[in-house]
C-alpha cells in the first residue's frame, strides 16, 4: 500500500532546513535593502548638491530669483531661489557654498542623514542626526561667549581661548588638535596636541624662521599638508606674523596691544601651515607666571617668535620645565606643533571634546 503525505519527522527537517535558509538569507537580503537605502540617501544627496550648484549659476545670470551668494542655505531657503531636484530629495538640513561649490551639506534624506565630507566623499548614518552635528565655527564661538568656562584673550583682531581647557579637543585628518579660537576673517585655528617632529628652525648660520630654507617651513607646508590627505582643502592659507623679540621685552600676555593687533615691528607672510607666536603663548596663561595653559603639553616646541638681530641663531621655545619659555639655538632639534586655520562652516559630530572624546570633523 502506498503512503500519502510526509511523516512528522520529514516534517520537521522540511521545516528545519527552511528555518536554515531563512537565517541565511534574511540578513543578506536586509543587508541588501540598507545599502540600497544608503545608495538611494546618498545619490539623492549628490544630485541636490549638484542642483544646488547649478541654481548658482543660473541664479547669477538670471537675477529674477535672487543671487545665491556664498554662506549657509537651509533646504527651504534654497526651495525659495529655485533649487528643485526630481525624486529623492532632501526634506530638510542645509548646504554652505563657497565661490559656487557646495563644500559641507547635513541632509536629510528618507530615514538617513548624509554628511558632505568634502572631496566627494558622504557619510550616510540612520536617522535624523541633525540635532548631534554642528558647524566647527558655531561650536568655537559657543566656548568664547562662554567666558566662566573658557575664558580668552585677543591676537591680530581674533579670540581665543585661555587657561586651561579640556573640553576643546578634535580629531582631525589622523591627528589630535586643540581647539584655540576664531580669527579676524571667522576661521578656526587649531594646534596639534603633541609635536608631530623633531626639527631645527633651519641651516646652520640661520638667523630665525626662514620661508626661503627654513626646514620647519619646508616641512608643515609641504611633507606635513600633503599627509592631510583629503582634509587639507578645508585648511585656508592665512596670514602669519613673524615678530621677533627680545629677552627684556617678554612681559607675559601684556605686550603692546597695536603690536599684537597688526603685527607692528614684524612681518606679515602667508601660508597654509604655521607655529603659534610666543605672544599666543603668553596671552593664553591665566596669569603671569608659571601659570597654567591649554596650549602646555610637558615638552619643549618652537615658536615662530626669532631673538632680534641682537641676538641672532636664536627663536623662543616653550619649555616643559616649570612651563616657561626660552631662546633656543636654531640648530637644535625641538617639537613642532603645526598651526592651521580652517573653514568655520565644516561640520563637526559633537562629543565632549574631551582628549578620550574628542570632537571629530566630518
Amino acid at each position: 500500500m502506498k503512503r500519502k503525505g510526509f511523516t512528522l519527522i520529514e516534517l520537521l527537517a522540511v521545516i528545519v532546513i527552511l528555518a536554515i535558509i531563512a537565517l541565511i538569507s534574511v540578513p543578506l537580503i536586509t543587508g541588501v535593502i540598507k545599502k540600497a537605502q544608503e545608495g538611494a540617501a546618498k545619490a539623492g544627496a549628490i544630485g541636490y548638491i549638484k542642483a544646488v550648484e547649478t541654481q548658482v549659476a543660473k541664479n547669477a545670470v538670471d537675477k529674477t530669483k535672487g543671487d545665491i551668494t556664498e554662506g549657509t542655505f537651509n533646504v527651504s531657503q534654497l526651495s525659495d531661489k529655485g533649487v528643485a531636484v526630481k525624486g529623492n530629495g532632501p526634506e530638510m538640513g542645509n548646504v554652505t557654498i563657497e565661490k559656487g561649490e557646495v563644500t559641507s551639506c547635513a541632509l536629510i534624506i528618507g530615514d538617513y542623514t548624509v554628511t558632505c565630507l568634502g572631496n566627494g566623499e558622504y557619510d550616510v548614518t540612520p536617522g535624523n542626526n541633525l540635532n548631534s552635528i554642528i558647524k566647527l565655527g558655531d561650536l568655537v564661538r559657543n566656548m568664547l561667549n562662554d567666558n566662566t568656562t573658557y575664558g580668552n584673550y585677543t591676537f591680530m583682531n581674533g579670540s581665543y581661548l585661555k587657561g586651561v581647557q579640556n573640553e576643546n579637543y578634535v580629531s582631525f585628518g589622523g591627528h589630535l588638535w586643540r581647539i584655540m579660537g576664531l580669527n579676524e576673517d571667522g576661521t578656526v585655528r587649531l594646534i596639534t596636541q603633541e609635536g608631530i617632529i623633531s626639527l631645527s628652525y633651519g641651516p646652520g648660520g640661520s638667523t630665525g624662521y626662514s620661508k626661503e630654507d627654513g626646514y620647519i617651513h619646508y616641512w608643515m607646508n609641504n611633507d606635513f599638508l600633503n599627509n592631510l590627505n583629503d582634509t587639507k582643502n578645508i585648511i585656508k592659507e592665512s596670514q602669519w606674523c613673524l615678530n621677533s623679540t627680545d629677552k627684556d621685552e617678554i612681559d607675559y600676555g601684556t605686550s603692546n596691544e597695536t603690536a599684537r593687533d597688526n603685527c607692528e615691528g614684524g612681518e606679515l607672510f602667508n601660508a597654509k601651515v604655521g607655529l603659534i607666536t610666543l605672544d599666543e603663548f603668553n596671552l593664553s596663561r591665566s596669569s603671569n607666571i608659571n601659570s597654567d595653559s591649554y596650549l602646555l603639553n610637558n615638552d619643549y616646541f618652537w615658536t615662530l617668535t626669532p631673538l632680534k638681530s641682537t641676538e641672532t641663531g636664536a627663536a623662543w621655545l616653550v619649555t616643559s620645565s616649570y612651563y616657561s619659555t626660552e631662546p633656543g639655538n636654531v640648530k637644535f632639534i625641538n617639537n613642532v606643533r603645526p598651526v592651521i586655520n580652517i573653514s568655520p562652516d565644516v561640520v563637526v559630530e559633537k562629543t565632549e571634546g574631551t582628549e578620550i572624546l574628542p570632537y571629530i570633523i566630518k
